[in-house]
């Protein structure tokens, strides 16, 4: 069932309500052994003009897309239907105003058939999002909540394929010009996938795959107001194999805070988190954990300004599924930055609290006769160039950046799973980096197990994984400097072999630029850890330690 469009358009005059709000336009695939797909419409509030559109109560846009279900019994070799998300808008343009009194809900996902047959199928999310454009004005007085979820449908027990594949959609407020959007309320974004959950058994099945899409806050000219709290999330669930079968992959999307004009501010008045975080399906039997790959959380400016006045969190984390007698999921970590570029301000935690960057990665454990995933660590970084600034919290406030990396455990008879150290940096190539206090983590845990995972960094022993670097422009932490570059090799057990460990570096290094220009690096007080431990476990669990040190000022 396919429906196209539904929506309130005003090219001139206006249009006023007082009650509720509600446009559909969602499709629903028919059940059969074949069965339908669905397919989301438009669903669309569009000022064009002069015209003006003011509600006084919530609004629902709905474009949902619904795969139908192949639900007829053991031995079914038919395939569910695939359900795909439409759009759903909010749109001002040609000096046309929207205003509303109450909360904006805003719904584009798409969902797969559950299926007992050959097949779940996929849902793939569409497009939701509230914009304007040559003096278009949006004003919300209220919340915002936007959603382009994909979730793959499930097979149930007596199915002989997958669950279905998700992927997430397309999820922006965006400001183009000076007509500006404010939205006195908090701002939920929602761009996640799932992937269907398998009930079936068989070594060659298991959960579906997960692909999260984009959530964005962006202004390209004009000024984006949140009164409250603004959560982006682009995250990616593998799904999970219940009975015997692998686990599915998982890949983050992007969660981006970002203002690319001189003209172009983002103020957010609460906290602000971004989260692409992945997490593997877990197998069962002999099947393995699912893969995990974290994505890009970011706030950035280039020439504009974003401002957060509480809080700061922002994740591109991975975590590999577990298994049991399969091998757990390896996870690699994503990107977790604050960009400033030309003449670009990024000031978080101005008010008050903390500003967290984490790109941590766990490889996923097992129970049984498999090996602990590898795990390989992200990248959490701070980078000015040109003429950009970057601020971070005020008082007595923490910066932190955890690139660090942990491989997987094993309960069993398997090894741990090796771990590579991720990237925890604060740069400059111009412009500044303040901040009261910092923390940076490089480091590597490897996984316990019969012989114990390795612990590395990332390219050989003395590679560099916690840096501050000056090349024209200044680092100023007025406080405490915590730089952590520590590597730990994973215990053996029943008489297994520890894991190797070798630690990264620590660089603090202000350079004098090719054209001459001076550069700075000014700290209150710094603890360096940069320290190796291998651990060489015997039957008794006894240990032996080795311990260097190689930090680079």
């Amino acid at each position: 069932v396919l429906f196209r469009s539904a929506q309130i358009f005003v090219p001139l005059g206006s249009i006023s309500i007082t009650g509720q709000t509600a446009i559909s336009a969602n499709g629903t695939g028919g059940s059969a052994t074949f069965a339908g797909a669905g397919q989301g419409g438009n669903a669309n509030i569009a000022i064009n003009g002069p015209g003006s559109v003011t509600l006084s109560n919530d609004v629902f846009l709905s474009s949902l897309g619904t795969g139908g279900a192949s639900l007829f019994g053991t031995g079914n070799t038919g395939t569910s239907g695939t359900g795909t998300g439409g759009d759903a808008r909010i749109v001002a343009t040609g000096n046309g105003a929207f205003s509303l009194t109450g909360n904006a809900y805003l719904y584009a996902n798409g969902a797969g058939g559950n299926s007992d047959g050959a097949g779940a199928g996929n849902g793939i999310a569409g497009t939701t999002s509230i914009s304007q454009n040559t003096g278009g004005s949006i004003d919300i007085n209220g919340s915002a909540q936007l959603y382009a979820v994909g979730r793959g449908g499930a097979i149930n027990s007596g199915g002989t394929g997958s669950g279905g594949n998700g992927t997430g959609g397309d999820v922006r407020i965006a400001v183009n010009d000076a007509g500006g959007i404010d939205i006195s309320g908090d701002t939920y974004l929602y761009a996640d996938a799932y992937g269907g959950d398998s009930f079936a058994n068989g070594i060659t099945i298991g959960g579906g795959n997960a692909t999260a899409g984009l959530t964005n806050l962006g202004s390209a000219g004009g000024v984006l107001n949140i009164g409250g709290t603004a959560y982006l999330t682009s995250s990616a669930y593998g799904g999970y194999a219940f009975n015997t079968g692998f686990g599915g992959s998982a890949t983050a999307g992007q969660a981006l805070v970002g203002a690319i004009d001189s003209g172009a501010t983002i103020n957010i008045g609460g906290p602000a988190s971004l989260y692409a975080i992945a997490t593997g399906g877990s197998g069962t039997g002999a099947g393995t954990g699912g893969a995990a790959t974290g994505g890009t959380a970011q706030f950035f400016a280039t020439d504009g300004a974003v401002n957060v006045a509480l809080d700061v969190y922002a994740a591109a984390a991975a975590n590999g599924g577990t298994a049991e007698d399969g091998n757990g999921g390896a996870a690699l970590g994503g990107f977790a930055s604050i960009r400033a570029s030309g003449t670009g301000r990024v000031r978080l935690a101005t008010t008050s609290g903390s500003v967290a960057m984490y790109t941590t990665t766990a490889g996923g454990s097992t129970t049984g006769a498999g090996n602990g995933g590898d795990a390989t660590g992200g990248y959490a970084q701070a980078f000015s160039s040109e003429s950009g600034l970057i601020q971070m919290g005020t008082g007595s406030a923490q910066a932190v950046f955890f690139g660090d990396a942990v491989g997987g455990s094993s309960s069993g008879s398997g090894n741990g799973g090796n771990a590579i150290a991720g990237t925890a940096e604060l740069y400059v190539t111009g412009g500044s980096i303040t901040a009261p206090n910092v923390t940076l983590v490089g480091s590597a845990t490897g996984g316990s197990g019969v012989n114990g995972g390795d612990a590395l960094n990332p390219v050989e022993p003395g590679a560099r994984t916690v840096l501050m670097t000056a090349q024209q422009g200044s680092i100023i932490i007025t406080g405490n400097s915590v730089l952590n570059a520590t590597a730990q090799g994973g215990d053996g057990m029943n008489g297994g072999t520890g894991g190797d460990a070798y630690a990264g570096s620590i660089l603090i290094d202000a350079i004098t630029s090719p054209t001459g220009s001076s550069s700075l690096i000014q700290l209150g007080a710094v603890n360096a850890y940069s320290a190796g431990l291998d651990r060489k476990s015997t039957r008794l669990n006894s240990s032996h330690r080795c311990i260097s040190y190689a930090v680079f000022c």
